[in-house]
């Protein structure tokens, strides 16, 4: 029975190692899916958290810019609205003038012009001269301020593109401009036209005034109402004026190039059409905040990806938990359906064994297992009352006379006689491996003629 018990605790014990092996390979392996999947997982939920993260940041810039370009137009709408307005106001000067000499029956001299000129300079400070033209040639008679060095100046043969302007604002009857240009003084000049016609339809002259452009925006304060813009005037001859700094340019003749993603506004000037296009200086996306929005993004994706891994992990790991403990619980219900029979199994034996010892003691003989190398290891009472002493430990040899061969696998009988008081008995002697006798007896009474058999069957 000790032996069974030290074999049953090295099966408990290896059972139990092999529970324990298998468990912690499961919860390695559950360990590596959990953040295998974690990670893939975190890939596609952090890709998509950050691609929302820039869509709204996109989203949000492109709102402001936007609203930047719309704050542009009303700036850009503004200034050229007071542009127009201003020139306009300046043209109608040529208007007077006209009407001046209209009602001076034609006639001009250095009193009334003078007087005139001062009196529309007042109102009108950002014209730089008035004049007049005379005659076939345009000549240039009257200017103001005096002295002149373009006093006698022939217009129509001065410049052919002034001249052609000359002669479409005669031809429409109407105020047309030449230029912009720039001025050998400094800054950018404009001329206006408009024609004196006698009433029988022919021409006297021209009025003529020169306005200075960079007056007019200084006037108005455009350069401050654009300071934080870049701007162009272009015409149907392409940019002729921008800014540096404060500062209107001449950009005629230059490498001037147009703006990229622009605003632009339209300015309508009697025969001729401008426009204005603006940039802001530091461009339309100055984000001083990128580092932040760089920062939060990778946090949130960091977060996503920990999170998403950290989930993952803890889900997987619930679900090879419950199949652990369920190959556990099953395997234990194993181990104890196989413990439960083996128990059983020993008990029917030794119960066996019991009423085999029973049987034998019930009877009127002797029975013992004798085993490591002949050597006594149990015995009945019936058969220790018959020898006067225990014979556990004792030799077959110091039991009987003759000596009792060992023949593993056989059962043979034999009369044995007892050293202690010469007594014969009748013993069926059954031999098993390893080293293992069992010997059942009768005794025979060699004083009687008769033998009485101490082996009998139970009724």
């Amino acid at each position: 029975m000790e032996m069974s018990d030290a074999i049953s605790i090295d099966v408990a014990d290896s059972f139990k190692d092999i529970i324990d092996e298998r468990l912690g390979q499961s919860k390695i392996k559950a360990n590596i899916l959990g953040i295998s999947l974690g990670i893939l997982v975190a890939l596609i939920l952090t890709g998509s958290a950050i691609g929302i993260a820039v869509a709204l940041i996109i989203v949000f810039r492109n709102q402001s810019l936007e609203a930047k370009k719309n704050a542009a137009i009303q700036i850009a709408s503004y200034s050229g609205s007071e542009i127009s307005k201003f020139l306009e106001l300046n043209f109608q000067t040529l208007l007077v003038m006209t009407q001046s000499i209209t009602q001076n029956n034609y006639v001009v001299n250095d009193l009334t012009y003078r007087t005139m000129a001062s009196w529309l300079r007042m109102d009108h400070p950002t014209i730089a001269a008035y004049e007049y033209a005379l005659g076939p040639d345009m000549t240039l008679e009257y200017e103001d301020p005096m002295p002149s060095p373009v006093l006698g100046l022939q217009l129509l043969r001065y410049n052919s593109l002034h001249a052609t302007q000359i002669m479409k604002a005669i031809s429409n009857r109407a105020i047309t401009l030449y230029g912009p240009f720039p001025l050998i003084q400094g800054g950018i000049g404009m001329n206006a036209f408009y024609p004196i016609i006698y009433p029988n339809g022919t021409t006297y002259g021209l009025s003529s005034i020169m306005i200075m452009l960079n007056d007019v925006l200084s006037s108005l304060r455009i350069y401050e109402t654009l300071i934080n813009y870049n701007y162009q005037f272009i015409n149907s001859y392409g940019i002729f004026a921008q800014n540096n700094g404060t500062t209107l340019i001449n950009a005629m003749g230059t490498n001037a190039t147009l703006f990229y993603d622009s605003v632009n506004v339209t300015l309508n000037l009697s025969n001729e059409t401008w426009i204005l296009s603006i940039t802001p200086i530091n461009g339309w996306l100055q984000d001083d905040y990128i580092w932040l929005e760089v920062i939060l993004i990778t946090a949130f994706g960091s977060l996503v990806a920990l999170s998403s891994i950290m989930v993952l992990r803890e889900i997987v790991m619930s679900i090879s938990g419950r199949r652990d403990f369920q190959f556990a619980r099953d395997a234990l219900e194993r181990q104890v359906t196989m413990r439960t029979r083996e128990i059983l199994q020993n008990n029917l034996k030794l119960v066996s064994q019991l009423e085999q010892r029973e049987d034998i003691e019930n009877v009127w003989g002797l029975s013992w297992i004798v085993a490591n190398n002949g050597i006594v290891t149990s015995s009945n009472e019936t058969f220790s009352n018959l020898m006067k002493e225990s014979l556990v430990g004792k030799t077959l040899t110091e039991i009987f006379i003759e000596a009792i061969p060992f023949l593993p696998g056989k059962t043979y009988q034999r009369k044995l006689t007892l050293r202690v008081n010469s007594t014969t008995i009748k013993a069926t002697i059954k031999s098993s491996i390893p080293d293992k006798i069992t010997i059942t007896t009768s005794y025979i009474d060699e004083s009687q003629s008769s033998t009485k058999e101490s082996v009998s069957s139970k009724p």
